[in-house]
């Protein structure tokens, strides 16, 4: 059934009957391209699954929900993120500040980014210390 509903659109929006069949070859090659690619990411020997899951954990960790559920019930790694973090962004922060001196403003979009301290943004130390 689904194939006569196929063929008969297939008809009406292109005018002519599949009759090699070559949608469905299509589809089917695409079908098991997935397939094998799948089973070559996952296969026993490979850990790519788990690394997958990795990166959403780490990506999750970094959406403002995530962080706040972190920072609440794992203070120590959030410092943890968050001065790793810093430390990723040091490039850009200097090249903020670079462009704020020099009155240009910033193509990426990160023309507020300033230096932080990790722990004083925690709560952890205040900035009189």
């Amino acid at each position: 059934m689904v194939a006569s509903i196929w063929n008969a659109l297939t008809y009406a929006l292109r005018g002519e009957p599949d009759t090699a069949g070559w949608e469905k070859q299509i589809d089917l090659r695409r079908r098991a391209i997935r397939q094998v690619t799948l089973a070559q990411l996952a296969g026993p020997e490979d850990d790519a699954i788990m690394r997958l899951a990795d990166v959403l954990v780490q990506l999750i960790r970094l959406t403002p929900q995530g962080y706040q559920k972190l920072r609440d019930t794992d203070p120590e790694t959030a410092l943890a993120v968050l001065t790793e973090g810093d430390a990723l962004v040091d490039g850009l922060t200097s090249a903020a500040e670079e462009r704020r001196k020099s009155g240009m403003s910033s193509s990426g979009g990160f023309e507020d980014l300033r230096p932080i301290d990790p722990a004083e943004a925690l709560g952890h130390r205040t900035h009189e210390e």
